[in-house]
């Protein structure tokens, strides 16, 4: 055999080894994927974004509780050396001819400021006035009885207590006994730093 035809030979040998690989390699590319076949990656699904929670607002500090040192301080800003101190919790001063009288219970929280309105029986008329006031008119002020003597009165927690409350307060309590008999309303007087000062003391009124 000569040499030529060898080479041939070989020639046409190594052609159909390269078109039986491409053969291959083409019929495996487009087949089918083999369901156990092992996929070189998966889709994975994301959870949906939570859009994440607002920082929550900071927390005022609360103020701290009322004490009879503030109410002390607070009549002393109001009428500075126009009142005296009857004891532990107790104050007492005069609004023109009208004594006002602050009392407070530090163990159970409270406080009240009360003034006298009238003494001895009441006529019904009257007393349905009252009444039908403190559903309305008296606003945060109160007719109360005790002992026989109608009183004006404004009750509050004293640890909440604010300074313009109390002198609110006050206010009221004053207003509503001056209008015992006409309009029974505890609205319309101003108390408190700025407003006209009731002098030391006046005569005349119900003793407290």
């Amino acid at each position: 055999m000569s040499k030529r035809s060898a080479g041939l030979r070989i020639g046409a040998a190594l052609a159909l080894l390269v078109i039986a690989v491409l053969g291959a390699w083409v019929a495996g590319a487009f087949a089918a994927p083999s369901p156990t076949a092992e996929r070189p990656f998966r889709l994975v699904q994301l959870p949906p974004t939570v859009p994440e929670a607002p920082e929550p607002p900071a927390t005022q500090p609360r103020p701290a509780a009322t004490t009879n040192d503030d109410l002390h301080r607070w009549l002393s800003e109001a009428m500075p050396g126009q009142f005296e101190r009857l004891g532990p919790g107790q104050w007492r001063f005069f609004f023109e001819e009208r004594p006002v009288v602050v009392v407070t219970d530090a163990r159970a929280g409270r406080m009240r400021v009360i003034s006298p309105v009238a003494q001895g029986p009441i006529e019904p008329d009257r007393m349905q006035r009252v009444l039908e006031a403190n559903f309305g008119t008296a606003l945060d002020a109160r007719y109360a009885l005790r002992d026989g003597v109608l009183w004006s009165a404004f009750i509050h927690p004293l640890p909440s207590l604010d300074r313009g409350e109390f002198y609110n307060g006050v206010a009221q309590v004053i207003t509503l006994a001056e209008t015992y008999g006409t309009t029974y309303s505890s609205s319309g007087l101003r108390f408190g730093p700025g407003a006209n000062p009731p002098p030391d003391r006046a005569p005349g009124g119900l003793e407290v």
